[in-house]
């Protein structure tokens, strides 16, 4: 029954031995990027378009990615980083660089989700995942429905994953480069859901417990330096607008629950 979890390295072990060691991840990259671009052609023939808040990210991205492809950069800037409502700015991210390298595809945001699971896989693969894992990944239906809709789930999702893998790679907080992108993904995580850092909780906790047991404080304050690389300048200068979305969310009296700035200039 070793077959049920063994990982892509048993399944490569041959090769491995054999030839560089680089040469399974190629493998593997091949038939990752052929299965997502069958996926993106599949589903794209469909003719679907995104509901929930699809339709959203998408306005936003195409809107986004013009402002970029006129040259308009401090325009871009400024509305990016306006970016408040229903999600935090890096939601955005995927779907405004697909829509900017394929205008002209009518289903440009599945090579957006795409590129997403591309950085889920990249993470499974850091963790050695089993093969069951990844074939469950490739069939499984929310994520599916996750890839066709535009889904932030899926983004965040992706964010959350990257962190665990660096957390898991840093051997105990030990590695400073794992350590820094530990804590980088995670302020990816904040940027892009607010719900995010509920997923980051318990992995923290234990990244505390080996900064204790082993004495590992300045790889800590390493990680702390890579999350605030990422999401500090924008929360830091946008805290009390979120709380008052945050606060206008639980308020169906409350109105337009976004940020004006984006309506009243360029938009």
């Amino acid at each position: 029954m070793k077959w049920f979890w063994c990982t892509w390295g048993d399944a490569t072990s041959a090769i491995s031995n054999k030839f560089p060691k680089w040469l399974p991840r190629l493998l593997c990259e091949i038939i990752v990027c052929g299965l997502l671009w069958y996926w993106v052609q599949r589903i794209g023939a469909l003719g679907r378009y995104p509901s929930g808040d699809g339709p959203h990210i998408l306005g936003t991205a195409g809107r986004l990615s013009q402002l970029l492809l006129d040259g308009e950069f401090k325009w871009f800037i400024y509305c990016f980083s306006s970016l408040l409502g229903p999600h935090p700015p890096f939601a955005y991210l995927p779907y405004i660089f697909s829509t900017m390298g394929l205008p002209d595809l009518t289903y440009n945001h599945l090579v957006g989700s795409a590129v997403v699971i591309w950085i889920i896989w990249d993470a499974m693969w850091r963790l050695n995942a089993g093969l069951l894992g990844v074939i469950s990944l490739a069939v499984f239906t929310p994520i599916l429905l996750q890839f066709d809709n535009a889904g932030i789930d899926l983004v965040v999702g992706a964010t959350v994953i990257q962190s665990l893998s660096h957390l898991a790679k840093s051997k105990q907080l030990e590695s400073l480069k794992h350590s820094v992108l530990w804590g980088a993904w995670i302020g990816a995580a904040f940027m892009t859901k607010y719900t995010g850092p509920m997923f980051l909780w318990a992995p923290c906790l234990l990244a505390g417990y080996w900064t204790v047991r082993h004495n590992r404080w300045k790889r800590l304050l390493q990680g702390i330096s890579g999350f605030s690389i990422v999401a500090l300048p924008w929360w830091s200068t946008h805290w009390q607008q979120v709380k008052g979305y945050v606060l206008a969310s639980g308020n169906g009296q409350s109105g337009l629950l976004t940020n004006k700035t984006i309506i009243d200039d360029p938009w």
